[in-house]
């Protein structure tokens, strides 16, 4: 809990002195947002004091894609929790990065895949018991909160109940519910060596990162 205060501590310390707007409320989403001559540009507001930067935990396929369209800027944090500087990062800078992380990712997706297509009845009636029809508690007492009431009574293929191939098919899902969660990464680091060779920032943040921002605009056209 005292970590987070910090990093809230510090991120917001970043949005201001880049003069960012804030978008992001509840650490879900874009942190930071800049407007600039009618075009927007999202960030990802990062900061460190040991040179690793956290990212995010679990991290997913959606953190990935959401980062791959994003700048990034990282503040570099003293011991006494002072900032010293910051580095900017573009969208393509992390790519690296995060192509490597989305490879080790879908190997553990791959393999949850592989392990629910083994699934089958006979796992079925080991869970539930051997039944012809199974009701909606039979569903719910394993699979829970999977899904919603409404959708566990839609998805009843028999009056009043599922049959095994039903109750086989909403199984399978359960379990890549969990094998996914499983393929998830537990808080990856980016090390300093990534970042080390990114563009500086001492002072006059706000106006560096638009300095930055309009050569980049001017570099496309």
């Amino acid at each position: 809990m005292i970590a987070e205060i910090q990093d809230n501590k510090r991120e917001n310390e970043l949005i201001k002195i880049f003069k960012l707007k804030k978008t992001n409320h509840n650490r879900i989403g874009i942190d930071a947002r800049l407007r600039y001559k009618k075009l927007s540009f999202d960030f990802e507001i990062k900061s460190t004091t040991i040179g690793k930067v956290s990212t995010a935990s679990p991290l997913n396929i959606d953190h990935l894609n959401k980062w791959r369209h994003q700048h990034w800027i990282i503040g570099i944090y003293n011991k006494n929790a002072k900032l010293d500087y910051c580095v900017y990062g573009a969208p393509e800078q992390m790519k690296d990065w995060l192509d490597y992380w989305e490879n080790d990712i879908k190997r553990g997706l791959k393999i949850s895949d592989d392990l629910v297509d083994r699934i089958d009845k006979k796992m079925v009636y080991n869970t539930f018991g051997k039944k012809r029809v199974y009701t909606l508690e039979d569903a719910r007492f394993v699979m829970k909160k999977l899904y919603s009431l409404e959708q566990y009574k839609n998805m009843m293929d028999l009056p009043g109940g599922y049959s095994p191939s039903k109750m086989l098919e909403m199984f399978k899902e359960h379990n890549k519910v969990y094998l996914y969660r499983g393929s998830s990464l537990n808080n990856p680091k980016i090390p300093k060596s990534y970042y080390k060779d990114w563009i500086k920032i001492e002072n006059n943040h706000d106006k560096a990162l638009r300095k930055i921002i309009k050569e980049r605009i001017e570099n496309v056209k």
